[in-house]
């Protein structure tokens, strides 16, 4: 399994998932640089106000994110028991589809 759960191979040979880590990563690195740099600006000028650590909360939420989705594709990619089998796809789109139909007539 690669990038894209339940792909076929030829979709798997166009996945463009080692750009898409990559524009993580930089996104990641830049914007950890840039929110640095304006807090310290901020804590040399003027010291640090709510909006300052608001933006470090944003900034350590935002690696974390990149971070998470960056495992969890290293992760599923290469452990074969971490598979959903199309079947088992089908079955949850038909329970679902079934419980919206139930949904109706009540």
């Amino acid at each position: 399994m690669g990038w894209v759960e339940n792909a076929t191979p030829e979709v798997e040979a166009i996945s463009q998932w080692k750009t898409i880590i990559a524009v993580c990563v930089v996104v990641s690195t830049v914007a950890a640089v840039v929110v640095s740099l304006r807090l310290w600006v901020r804590y040399r000028n003027h010291g640090l106000q709510s909006d300052d650590y608001l933006s470090a909360l944003s900034m350590a939420f935002a690696i974390t994110y990149a971070a998470l989705c960056i495992a969890r594709m290293l992760l599923t990619c290469h452990d074969p028991s971490n598979h959903t089998l199309m079947s088992d796809q089908k079955q949850n789109t038909a329970w679902v589809y079934h419980w919206h139909s139930v949904q109706k007539k009540i």
